[in-house]
């Protein structure tokens, strides 16, 4: 036996006595794939919290398994890496800690005390792509979306994750003829540039009352654009209105006389050509 084997099969056990290794394997020497579900639900509570099983303050009843059971859910931010996640952006605060409880609700999972109450790996893969793509959606402050000429619409579900959008830019889309109402979810949008959607008709009533943070809203080439949605009198955060070539559009925003005149009257900065 090579030295190199032997040290393995000595990490091995030493780790079944430390807190790695499941339950049945330190008292029946069972080794099984859900063992490993077990192992690994570990190490997602060592890489998001810093912490080792062997860490010195892990004595008696109090184990890494049982700190972060006490933690969850409402104190996870108390236990994670500092290091981990840098940020001091309320909003991205937010979508951390979700993202982290969701993960250390993975590892509870993984380490269920019987095999038969653990998740499979299988499952484990699943809820931490969901989680990443759900994260990676959330931290999300910017979204250019452009250049595509079979679009009619837009998924209805496209906006609903992305809370921290600040900034939307919809251009080159020539065959859409609408937006979603999901729209109405960007509720920290600041910036909203619509340019070049020649069949755009109308923008969603829904949509546009739930941007609530909109201080920016720019509207080019767009020519079959009819109307303002009535919501748009309500954005008391907007304070710059730009129309460029919407020929009818224009038209209903001229200034005190014109249809859509009392919709953008309460905004200070309002260009129309």
């Amino acid at each position: 036996m090579s030295l190199s084997l032997e040290r393995f099969i000595a990490l091995t056990k030493t780790l079944g006595t430390i807190g790695y290794m499941a339950p049945e394997y330190g008292s029946e020497g069972i080794v099984s794939t859900m063992g490993d579900v077990y192992s690994y639900g570990i190490l997602l509570m060592e890489t998001f919290t810093r912490k080792k099983p062997v860490d010195d303050e892990f004595v008696g009843d109090l184990t890494l398994k049982s700190w972060v059971a006490e933690s969850y859910p409402h104190r996870v931010m108390d236990i994670e890496d500092a290091n981990l996640f840098s940020t001091d952006d309320d909003e991205h605060l937010i979508a951390i800690e979700s993202c982290l409880r969701s993960v250390l609700d993975v590892a509870l999972e993984c380490t269920a005390d019987l095999p038969q109450d653990r998740i499979t790996m299988n499952n484990v893969l699943i809820r931490l792509n969901k989680i990443q793509t759900q994260f990676s959606s959330q931290a999300l402050t910017s979204l250019d979306i452009s250049e595509n000429e079979e679009a009619i619409s837009l998924p209805e579900e496209m906006f609903k994750s992305l809370a921290n959008l600040k900034y939307l830019e919809i251009s080159f889309l020539k065959n859409l003829k609408e937006l979603p109402t999901s729209l109405a979810s960007l509720n920290a949008l600041k910036h909203l540039k619509i340019e070049y959607c020649w069949a755009l008709e109308s923008l969603p009533e829904e949509g546009v009352k739930g941007l609530t943070s909109l201080t920016q809203l720019s509207i080019t080439y767009c020519k079959m654009l009819q109307c303002l949605p009535e919501g748009l009198q309500h954005l008391t955060a907007l304070t710059n209105l730009s129309v460029r070539d919407c020929p009818t559009l224009a038209k209903r925003c001229e200034k005190r006389i014109r249809e859509d005149w009392y919709k953008i009257a309460h905004i200070p900065d309002v260009f129309i050509r």
